[in-house]
C-alpha cells in the first residue's frame, strides 16, 4: 500500500474491508477477461460462484459502510491515479 494512502487508514484494518478488497480486485480481474479476453471461457459453475462473491461483498458493504476505513476505500476507488503518482 502506498505511504501516502496508509497514512488516512485508520489503526487496524477491519477484516470486512480486506474482504471486500480481495473480491473487489478478483471480480475486476474477470471483468476484464470477460471483456477483453477471447480465450477465456466460464462455465456455470464459475459464474454463480462469482455472482456469490459480488452478493458477499455487498453484504459486508451494508455492515461496515458507514466505518472510516469504507470511506478511505471508497476514496482509494475513486482517486486511485492521483494516489499513485
Amino acid at each position: 500500500m502506498p505511504s501516502h494512502v496508509e497514512t488516512l487508514i485508520c489503526t487496524l484494518l477491519e477484516s470486512e474491508v480486506v474482504e471486500i478488497s480481495r473480491i473487489f480486485v478478483q471480480l475486476q480481474e474477470f471483468r476484464h477477461k470477460a471483456d477483453y479476453d477471447t480465450s477465456e471461457r466460464f462455465n456455470k459453475q464459475m459464474v454463480q460462484n462469482l455472482v456469490k462473491d459480488a452478493e458477499t461483498l455487498f453484504e459486508l458493504w451494508r455492515q461496515i459502510k458507514e466505518i472510516d476505513n469504507a470511506h478511505v476505500f471508497l476514496s482509494s476507488l475513486v482517486f486511485w491515479k492521483l494516489w499513485s503518482r
